[in-house]
């Protein structure tokens, strides 16, 4: 992954999570939504705020939306809980293949927790983190 200056990251939030709302509420409480956030930087070119996404955010939290954050570049944790993210369901992962591929796989078993065992669903393991995170 390479920046490249062109992240319209806090519009693109928002207008997608009100989209999933708008669809989830017509399927009632038996649709169980997640919505998950992959980027590797910072907001450039959006015309809302980090605020307005943060509120976005934890609007969809509130109405039952499991949000995901994956961040590469960057402490995801850090930067999700600033947009509105819960932190244990941010995922820091480098921006090489490797770790970025298994950052996906993290994922794909967050959403099978969510799915399956939300009982269970804590967000993602440590084993999960150690496994995307970056080398140094």
């Amino acid at each position: 992954m390479k920046a490249t200056g062109c992240t319209r990251l806090y519009d693109t939030v928002i207008e997608e999570l009100e989209i999933l709302s708008q669809k989830t509420n017509k399927r009632g409480k038996e649709c169980k939504a997640v919505f998950a956030l992959f980027t590797d930087g910072k907001d450039n070119v959006s015309e809302n705020g980090v605020s307005e996404m943060n509120k976005a955010v934890k609007k969809a939290r509130a109405e039952g939306i499991v949000c995901y954050f994956l961040a590469a570049n960057q402490d995801a944790i850090a930067t999700g809980h600033c947009y509105g993210f819960d932190k244990q369901r941010c995922l820091t992962t480098g921006a090489d293949p490797e770790t970025s591929s298994q950052a996906y796989k993290n994922l794909s078993g967050a959403f099978y927790r969510t799915a399956n065992t939300p009982h269970l669903d804590k967000g993602f393991t440590e084993l999960e983190r150690y496994r995307s995170a970056p080398s140094h």
